[in-house]
């Protein structure tokens, strides 16, 4: 027993340590604002911890924070108020993101071990689970993922546990609270408040199902109370972006486009597993894609059927019908909290089809020995490809983000001391990174997102280079004072350097201050109209 449990603490520890040594040698957080979230994550916890409540501070007008639950906020903001001023509180803030992934992994490793998978099979997903390279970026990024991830999985097995008779009650109870702690981390828990109970109830546990929902429903119900008492009201697609999943859902998703968001999600879907078991480092036919994430889903059925454990299979589905309704197509991120089944599922029918490839091989017709021996290439190829992305994924695609950071902070770093030293305090901005800008220069922000539907329309790109091209224009009808302009603008969205073309030709903008990629302008028709409304304000006085 106790080489047992030295095993499985040392192969626990090889699995953690390469996100301990990114989480180590990143601990500057340079890449913080790389997913826009992170940063606004930490503004809601500096507001929390400053005592204004928990709101957007960097946006202007400092509308409260209804899109993002509280909980990975305010977990945040006690190492805000008592930590190092920022930015050298970003080691603190680093390693309180890297301690999400133990929890998660070891989680992860229990799902692995009750669904019934042998020793080694366990922790070579333990592993797979480990070193996905967007798995070691999240965990060095203040992103609640990971956090979602454990809290997630743990009410799951709760819930699965209390499916049997008999297990005390309370379990269901405690599965369910869980899942409102999960739910007020991200709000993408929202299914199981459905499937955990159905659950339930297909078993014939109907006080369980009671008690699940007695444990998750305050959670959910407190948190729409909340945003629905404080939400803003706005039709503007860039403040609804920032406030709201539902106001962007509505604006996006019609029924005269919903079944083009549909078809889109779908693929999307399938393309998002196959990016979580083949890291698009090394890119793959988008058939292919679409191939590996069917036998993922005929895998994660033959998993359930075999082991007739529903609760997390029955909870992907919810979250997978949420996702082909959801206003963006699923990437990996998004799919993150199936990422564990989508690699017991692919287990099962790699398992299964190696079968197969035997029974093959054992027939003494050539035809089948020859298609024995290609199928047996083709399955070797997918454990190849998968390793080698995240190898690469680990050595190329990690490092090429930290330069990448690095060079960009490097870059903006006089613009912003020039902004803090130059600009007055109520001064407004248009930043691609807004929430970066407000923390390092206390000046608030708009990044002016695009919305999301374009995605579905065929004059998409179209429709995104030119809205990139008007973020001058745009800047102005928001009465925002200032454009802070990187050529990396709009790189999330796959436009780099179009709102620096455009700032640098348009002849209402002044150029303040400038390196080699990063830019301040001044808008001279928000200076004149700053200068009337002084003039008829002293003329009151």
């Amino acid at each position: 027993m106790g080489a047992n449990r030295s095993t499985t603490v040392a192969l626990f520890a090889l699995a953690i340590a390469p996100s301990a040594y990114f989480a180590w040698h990143w601990r500057d957080m340079a890449h913080l604002g790389a997913y826009h979230d992170d940063a606004l994550y930490l503004v809601g916890a500096k507001s929390l911890a400053e005592g204004s409540g928990y709101r957007i501070e960097s946006l202007p007008g400092q509308p409260f924070q209804t899109k993002y639950p509280p909980v990975f906020a305010a977990l945040i903001a006690p190492l805000w108020k008592y930590g190092p001023a920022f930015p050298k509180n970003l080691p603190l803030l680093t390693l309180f993101a890297w301690l999400m992934t133990p929890a998660y992994l070891f989680f992860a490793r229990a799902t692995f071990r009750n669904f019934g998978l042998g020793h080694w099979e366990t922790w070579l997903l333990t592993f797979a689970a480990a070193l996905h390279p967007i798995v070691l970026l999240l965990g060095m990024s203040l992103m609640p993922d990971l956090l979602f991830l454990a809290l997630f999985l743990a009410s799951l097995e709760l819930a699965e546990r209390a499916l049997t008779p008999t297990r005390p009650g309370w379990l269901a109870a405690a599965a369910g609270v869980l899942g409102g702690v999960a739910y007020l981390t991200r709000t993408s828990a929202l299914p199981i408040a459905l499937t955990a109970p159905l659950c339930f109830l297909l078993a014939k546990r109907y006080v369980r199902a009671a008690l699940f929902l007695s444990g998750m429903l305050p959670a959910v119900v407190g948190w729409q109370v909340w945003t629905s008492r404080r939400l803003l009201r706005t039709s503007d697609p860039s403040l609804m972006y920032y406030t709201s999943y539902v106001g962007m859902e509505r604006a996006t998703v019609h029924w005269d486009n919903l079944a083009t968001v549909l078809w889109h999600n779908l693929d999307g879907l399938l393309r998002a597993i196959a990016r979580l078991i083949v890291f698009d480092v090394i890119p793959i036919h988008p058939h292919l894609q679409q191939v590996i994430g069917v036998a993922a889903m005929v895998g994660i059925f033959r998993l359930a059927k075999r082991t007739r454990r529903l609760q997390y299979p029955a909870a992907a589905a919810g979250f997978a019908l949420l996702l082909l309704v959801y206003f963006f197509p699923a990437d990996e991120r998004i799919l993150l909290p199936v990422y564990p089944l989508v690699l017991a599922g692919l287990l099962i029918e790699g398992r299964n089809f190696w079968s197969a490839v035997l029974r093959a091989w054992r027939k003494p017709e050539f035809a089948e020995r020859a298609g024995a021996v290609a199928a047996g290439m083709a399955l070797a190829t997918l454990a190849g490809l998968t390793v080698g992305s995240d190898v690469l994924g680990a050595v190329r695609f990690l490092p090429q983000v930290r330069q990448a950071s690095r060079n960009q902070l490097f870059d903006r770093t006089p613009v912003y001391d020039w902004i803090r030293k130059r600009t007055a305090p109520a001064a407004s901005f248009y930043a691609y990174d807004d929430a970066l800008l407000y923390l390092y220069t206390g000046r608030q922000a708009s990044g002016l997102p695009a919305p999301p539907g374009r995605l579905y329309r065929d004059d998409g790109a179209a429709q995104m280079r030119q809205y990139a091209l008007s973020i001058p224009q745009s800047a102005r009808q928001h009465e925002l004072d200032y454009l802070m302009v990187t050529q990396q603008d709009f790189y999330r969205d796959g436009f780099p350097g179009l709102v620096w073309k455009a700032a640098g030709s348009d002849p209402g903008l002044e150029l303040e201050c400038a390196t080699a990629h990063a830019a301040v302008y001044r808008s001279l028709v928000r200076s004149v109209r700053f200068r009337r409304s002084e003039r008829v304000q002293q003329r009151a006085r």
